[in-house]
């Protein structure tokens, strides 16, 4: 069973043939995959989709050509309340 996503900035591939069992999630936020709040909330979303699907084996997460990620998205970071950065 595959399940489907829709995201802006993380997309997700399922193997097929010999490869079913691979799943795919690539985070593509240019210029370096800073993981900001949405990028992440789509990383738990495809996370928690892949736990409830028992034709997933194995997963294959992978970011930009240069950088994998970059960490945390200082600059939205700097625009929160500190009741958001608790959040």
């Amino acid at each position: 069973m595959a399940f489907e996503h829709r995201g802006t900035h993380v997309s997700v591939q399922h193997g097929t043939g010999d490869d079913a069992g691979i799943c795919t999630v690539t985070i593509d936020r240019a210029p370096v995959n800073a993981l900001s709040r949405e990028v992440q909330e789509e990383l738990r979303s495809v996370a928690v989709a892949i736990n409830k699907d028992d034709a997933v084996r194995v997963v294959v997460i992978t970011g930009g050509p240069k950088v994998f990620a970059a960490g945390a998205d200082i600059k939205q970071m700097s625009t929160w309340s500190a009741q958001q950065a608790l959040e």
